[in-house]
Formats: C-alpha cells, structure tokens, sequence
C-alpha cells in the first residue's frame, strides 16, 4: 500500500471512497449486483485516483464477530485454520462460512471473524476491474491503531469510540485488544456493559472516551471505580485513514488482516502481473529477434558456401575438361592433388614422393625369394610399412631360410620368424613379419 492508497467503508446498500481529505459517497439501490456495485466504486476511484491501482476495505463492526480463544501458553504461534474451527465453538458460523484474524495475548487470542458471503462477491467483482485490495479490516480497530489513539491507549483499560447512534467499546490488557463489543449510544446501556466489565475486574480502571453523547459520559461518570477521560480525535473514519496511510509508511501493521483464506487473493503475483507480463513480452520479443537474426545470417553463409562450391565444380570441370563429374567428389582434395601432379610433371616442384608405391616394394620382396626355395607363399600383404607372408615349408629349417632370404633386403626389418608343424608329413606353417621405416600404399596378394 502507499500513503495515499483508497480506502473503501462498505455498508449495507452504501460505500464510502476516502483518499486524503476527499470522500465520495456511492448509494446503491437494494437490487444492485456486485458487479454494478464494482463499476460504480472503480469509476469514482478512476475519477479519484487515476493512477492508483490498489485499495483498503474497511468493514462496520456488524458484519464482525468476536470472541477470546484460550491458547496452551504465550510463546505458542498462532495456528490459523486449527484455531479457525476451534472459532467454531463460539461462533454461530462454520470454518467454510467465515474469515478470521487474531490478536494473540497472554494464554488466550482474540479473534475477529467476517462472514465471507456478505463481501466475498464484491471484493472478487473489484478484483475483476484491474484494483488489488490489500487490506480488510473492521473500521473500529482501524480506528484505535491510529495515531492519535497511541498516546491515550498508554495505561488504558477501556475505550470507547462513538459512530453516530453507534458505540465501539473494546478492552485492553497491556495495549492488546483482548475485547470488542459494539452497542447502541445510550446511558443504560452503556452503564450496563461497563458494570459487567467493573464486576469482573477488581479495582480503579480507566476509561477514554471520544465521540461518546455527553449523556453517555455523564451516566458513566457516576461509577466511583471507573475514572473517564474524554479525548480529542478526529471521526473514526478519519481515524482509520490515518491508520492506513501508517500502514503504507511501514511504522505499523494492522492488528487484523482478513485479507486471508477464502477471501485471500487468488493470485498472489497480482501486484505486478501487468509488469510480469509486459517482462515476458519483451522477452519474447528480444528471443525472436535474435532467432531471425541467426536464421538470417545462417542463410547467408548458406548461399555463399553454395556460391563456393558452384565456382569449385566450374574450375573442376574446366580443370578435367567435363570428363569426370564432381558430384560426389572432394573437389578441394582432387583438386590440390591434380595442382601437384601438373607441378611434378612441368618441374615446377621438386616435392616428388618419397614413398615408393606397393608395387615397388612387392618386387623387391618377391626377387628376394629363390625360385629354388622350398616354401610356398600361401598370402603376402603389404600396407601401412608392414609386411605380412603366411608360407608353408617342408621343414623348421627351410621356413627360416626363407625368412632370411627377405631379410637380407634392408627395405624391411624382419622380425623372428614363427614357424608351426601342420602335421605328421605335412610340414610346417610359417609367418614372417616385417615393418618398413615409411608406410606403403595397402596391397595384398592372395595366390
């Protein structure tokens, strides 16, 4: 809430809009919904308050319920839905039908309680309209929180606030509220509700009155224990403004809050759902935009790497004058490999390969193997500076002269031979392996 925030004193048939020194008075007719009563309260609050966007409803003490719950010891928090229906055995209403606040005390709570029905529709209808309510409470406690009420409730036992034909008498034990009754302006009956109070609490107590009739006092002042003190206060609406600006300021908090349960508000994030919204928008926003950038900028690598490779495939075909087709083909590769091969054969480039081809090297491995020898060369493979002849001898010492036949040529380092007896007669199996000092061209030859 804010210093100047709206406060709203609903009645029966009538609501009053005060903000600051301005008061609005709207009148309804008996059979007006609440979403009529809504519009015609959000048009004096646009009128009003065009800026503002939240309110405070005040509450007449007849729509209020009262009554002291005993509790198991001071230092206990107040639980609010099991108190709720412990509210139940002292109030003609159900948990389901009421809201209800609490102002805990020594070892028992006072609480307040608001029949949900009479408020509930109107509240949801303002709610509708865009406004936040932050705040229900009974106009007479609102009343008593304000400030000019804080130096007078100092040592106060009673006080008595008069409403027009109305009074709200409420006692105090160290400053709390521990009681409320409302009850009509009149000498008796005022005489008699402070002679109960009188006959239950020994001693002197003292009592601050404020718009209380003269007569109202005067019959009061014949109790020998009760000493009266009459205080200067604004009206209690007046007085419950002041206490809502308090509330705004952060100095204070309201003694009841039945802005709760059933007719707490259903979205939480309210307050700044416009300002959340308008956040995810512009999110949103900023997301595409930056989505379309990538799209667009993707789209434009894509169309030059497309340029690219149509001028490699036209230099590609130009190159091989259409004779092979570059689909398929690593133009970049072929292309690098063909430069080379045109610099080696006009001499441009001394950069010749120093790896003799497969080819080379399987003959210089097959001339190494006399055409006397006794071993037949069942598998020969060539490849990545490796050697590998699978033979078959007659004998262990045929098969490692055969191994030393390759080995004689440096080409290959020849490592120790394995030789295995097939069979009885049969002869043996040898492998001989080898590796080269720089890898050759795979190549395999099979008999």
């Amino acid at each position: 809430m804010t210093p100047h925030t709206p406060v709203l004193f609903v009645d029966q048939g009538v609501c009053r809009i005060h903000l600051g020194s301005t008061v609005r008075e709207l009148k309804f007719p008996a059979d007006a919904t609440p979403e009529q009563m809504a519009d015609a309260i959000n048009a004096a609050l646009q009128e009003l308050d065009p800026a503002g966007r939240e309110v405070a409803i005040a509450v007449p003490a007849d729509w209020c319920l009262c009554a002291s719950i005993e509790r198991d010891g001071p230092s206990r928090a107040i639980r609010r839905m099991p108190m709720l229906y412990q509210l139940e055995e002292h109030l003609p209403l159900t948990a389901e039908e009421m809201v209800a606040d609490y102002i805990p005390a020594e070892r028992m709570a006072f609480a307040v309680a608001l029949r949900v029905s009479l408020i509930q529709p109107l509240v949801e209808a303002i709610e509708q309209l865009g406004w936040v309510i932050g705040l229900i409470s009974p106009t007479a406690l609102l009343a008593a929180q304000s400030e000019p009420f804080a130096t007078a409730l100092h040592g106060c036992d009673l006080l008595a606030i008069g409403n027009g034909r109305q009074m709200e008498l409420m006692r105090f034990t160290q400053r709390t509220v521990t009681e409320w009754i409302s009850l009509p302006a009149d000498p008796e009956d005022a005489a008699m509700a402070i002679g109960l109070e009188l006959l239950s609490r020994p001693g002197s107590l003292r009592m601050c009155c404020t718009g209380v009739p003269d007569a109202v006092v005067e019959r009061l002042q014949t109790f020998e224990r009760l000493n009266v003190q009459l205080i200067v206060t604004p009206s209690m609406a007046e007085s419950a403004v002041q206490a809502v600006q308090s509330f705004a300021d952060g100095t204070a908090s309201p003694w009841i809050q039945l802005r709760c349960d059933a007719l707490g508000e259903a979205d939480r994030l309210r307050p700044a759902r416009r300002a959340i919204r308008t956040a995810m928008v512009a999110t949103m926003i900023f997301i595409l935009c930056i989505s379309a950038a990538l799209v667009w900028r993707t789209l434009g690598y894509q169309r030059m790497a497309e340029q690219f490779q149509a001028k490699q495939a036209e230099v590609f075909r130009e190159v091989f004058q259409n004779r092979i087709d570059p689909d398929g083909i690593d133009i970049p590769s072929r292309l690098a490999s063909e430069e080379r091969r045109l610099r080696l054969l006009t001499g441009q480039s001394t950069d010749a390969p120093t790896q003799p081809s497969a080819m080379v090297l399987l003959r210089q491995v097959l001339a190494r193997i006399s055409p006397d020898t006794q071993c037949q060369v069942n598998e020969l493979r060539l490849g990545e500076g490796k050697l590998y002849v699978e033979a078959s001898a007659p004998s262990h010492a045929s098969g490692a002269a055969f191994a030393a036949a390759l080995s004689a040529d440096r080409t290959f380092a020849i490592d120790s031979p394995r030789s295995e007896q097939i069979g009885e007669g049969k002869g043996v199996a040898i492998v001989v392996t080898g590796s080269s000092a720089q890898p050759a061209e795979t190549s395999e030859v099979k008999p």
